[in-house]
């Protein structure tokens, strides 16, 4: 997720001496942010000025800022519009937007009802989470007084006096914040790459789907063809194995430990959404092999052998269920020392704060692990239902195997070897349905009304 800083700067006359110092060491401090990046980060400050009229400076890399001079009249009111203007064309899905509105605020004017307007839906757009969009006006009064109150426009909160004694705190305590959101919008954007990926599986099993709809064509001929769809189906279900343990795992992440909570349940209902279309798919993808298997003609070794290639992608199935199960139960472990790492969060952000303040740290900290533990509740009940699956559909397909054999061998001798790994196979099957029930008695035990504690 991109960083955007928009800076609208006033320049003009009124700023001369100290307030224009201050306003020149806010860019030379914001050019000091460029350390703290990681290096494969995007973020760049878009700079204006205004005196009498408006005067776009360009996009600048952070560690570039020129300093500014004060001179001339100034025009409030366009500076205000085509500020608002901008910070509301940059709210667009999975951007961070910074707005800095910088003046001492000594002119009398009326501000026009449709600045208003935009205000008030630049404030609506910067609350879309659920699309990625975080957006944080601020007004930095430099040096001045509030001839015209403009503070609604941004906020109270965000309505920021700047004077020589307390540059420093003030702006430490918005950079933290620009900081802040630069990791959340890393970890955002690692989230999004395995996003990425799983459209990437959905694209290959629809592929896969192609496969299989031109081979039934040709299938009484070219039976062989069939362990190749199988071969490619197996390989689906190992990328889509790894693909949701990366998910799994996202529950002790740093998005959990330093999100919100609408942003977490955000970011796990939207993974959880694909991982349903990728099961929903591949299960189509199987029928459409048993339908391809059951026009096949030609019977004796060459069928036999497909069985046992059946036979192996089950296994690799079950092993995927088993997995997931085994993961939410050692993720369940972690819950207490992440739990531990919120409080000690809490802790520190509670120092130096009045008790107003605290009482909203802790209400975000309730809500927090609320819904962390609504989620695993979730999560748990999901990962009992595929097991039981699992163990149903398991059951059927192993009765199945043993009557396509039987009707295989009692027309032809099988190849000792074919005979022999099926074997091992069928043993295979029924030692992963024992760890699958042990795993879901592990997952039933779990409880999470305490996460841990």
């Amino acid at each position: 997720m991109p960083l955007h800083l928009y800076l609208m700067i006033d320049t003009s006359g009124s700023m001369t001496g100290i307030r224009i110092e201050l306003v020149n060491s806010l860019l030379n401090k914001l050019n000091g942010l460029k350390t703290d990046l990681p290096q494969d980060f995007h973020a760049e400050v878009h700079l204006n000025t205004f005196d009498n009229s408006v005067h776009h400076l360009g996009t600048h890399p952070f560690g570039s800022l020129p300093a500014v001079q004060a001179n001339g009249g100034t025009d409030m009111i366009a500076s205000l519009a085509t500020a608002f203007k901008a910070y509301h064309d940059l709210l667009v899905p999975h951007n961070s937007v910074f707005f800095f509105y910088v003046t001492d605020n000594t002119e009398a004017f009326t501000i026009p009802q449709k600045i208003f307007e935009i205000s008030h839906e630049c404030a609506v757009q910067a609350g879309k989470f659920n699309e990625f969009i975080f957006g944080f006006p601020y007004c930095l009064n430099i040096e001045g007084t509030e001839t015209t109150k403009i503070s609604p426009l941004f906020g109270e909160n965000n309505y920021v006096r700047i004077e020589h004694d307390n540059i420093d705190d003030k702006l430490h305590e918005i950079f933290a914040i620009i900081l802040d959101i630069i990791s959340k919008s890393h970890t955002t954007k690692v989230v999004l790459e395995k996003t990425t990926a799983i459209v990437s599986m959905e694209t290959k099993l629809d592929e896969g789907k192609k496969i299989v709809e031109k081979e039934v064509k040709v299938m009484e001929k070219q039976s062989t063809k069939l362990d190749t769809i199988l071969a490619q189906m197996s390989d689906l279900n190992e990328e889509t194995s790894h693909l949701l343990k990366l998910l799994t795992d996202l529950s002790t992440s740093d998005l959990f430990l330093s999100g919100t909570s609408e942003e977490i349940l955000i970011c796990f209902n939207h993974h959880l959404n694909i991982e349903s279309e990728i099961k929903y798919k591949l299960g189509k993808l199987e029928e459409d092999y048993r339908v391809a298997q059951q026009e096949l003609t030609d019977k004796g070794e060459a069928l036999l052998k497909l069985l046992s290639t059946e036979l192996e992608l089950h296994i690799k199935k079950l092993q995927t269920t088993y997995n997931s199960l085994s993961s939410f139960v050692v993720n369940e472990h972690h819950l207490g020392p992440n739990v531990k790492k919120l409080i000690q969060q809490l802790q520190t952000q509670m120092e130096g704060k009045v008790e107003f303040q605290k009482q909203k740290i802790r209400m975000e900290f309730k809500s927090k692990l609320a819904s962390y533990s609504e989620f695993l509740t979730q999560q748990q009940q999901e990962s009992l239902a595929r097991g039981k699956v699992a163990l149903a559909d398991s059951k059927q397909f192993v009765d199945d195997i043993k009557n396509r054999i039987k009707a295989i061998t009692a027309k032809n001798k099988p190849d000792p070897e074919v005979a022999a790994r099926i074997k091992q196979q069928l043993t295979a099957v029924s030692k992963m349905l024992e760890l699958i029930k042990t795993a879901m008695d592990k997952v039933v035990e779990l409880n999470f009304d305490d996460l841990g504690l």
